[in-house]
């Protein structure tokens, strides 16, 4: 009985966080969020959620997948957005109504998206485990539109009082959106 024992420590206590280096690189806010995953124990698929090409008044839903990449069994909550916009429509847990995920099971979940407008929209929803949480941003954008003129705008010369009809031929090669021309003076309108 005079050597040391040795025991493993408990895989569920050990507290593994490296920590963050503030370099240019992460000062941003989504390399943040994805160092936050890589730290935690559960796999995120898709990593950010992104509704593209919406129109006002529809849903669209997106399914998110957190996997337990542990070795023991791990338990996990969320907290939903906090905008109308985002929903989460539906869940299921692999043990039914607690919220234990054993290792290489998934936590599945449908996130809906509904627009109000053809605005962006952001939100998060927040995963905390045992150890850490983490955090899963949506967002909504749209293409934007990328308007330009085939010729130049030149109406000539005209008398005052005359009038003078010209069209002109515009291009769009972006996204759906609309635009109007106005002068500079007839900025504040």
């Amino acid at each position: 009985m005079n050597k040391k024992i040795s025991f493993l420590k408990n895989p569920r206590f050990r507290v593994n966080k490296s920590p963050i280096i503030m370099t240019d690189a992460m000062k941003n806010k989504a390399a943040l969020e994805a160092q936050s995953i890589k730290m935690s124990s559960f796999r995120v698929e898709p990593p950010i959620l992104s509704f593209n090409d919406y129109s006002v008044g529809r849903a669209y839903e997106l399914p998110l997948k957190i996997t337990n990449v542990a070795a023991v069994s791990k338990r996990i909550k969320f907290i939903p957005p906090t905008t109308e916009n985002f929903t989460i429509s539906g869940f299921k847990y692999p043990s039914g109504v607690t919220g234990d995920v054993a290792p290489g099971m998934s936590l599945t979940m449908n996130i809906a998206f509904s627009a109000p407008s053809f605005a962006d929209f952001d939100d998060i929803i927040t995963f905390v485990t045992e150890e850490s949480s983490f955090q899963i941003p949506m967002r909504a954008r749209r293409d934007p539109p990328s308007i330009s003129l085939v010729n130049p705008m030149d109406c000539l010369n005209s008398w005052l009082g005359d009038r003078v009809d010209m069209a002109f031929r515009c291009v769009n090669t972006g996204g759906d959106g609309g635009f109007k021309f106005f002068c500079e003076k007839d900025e504040d309108d």
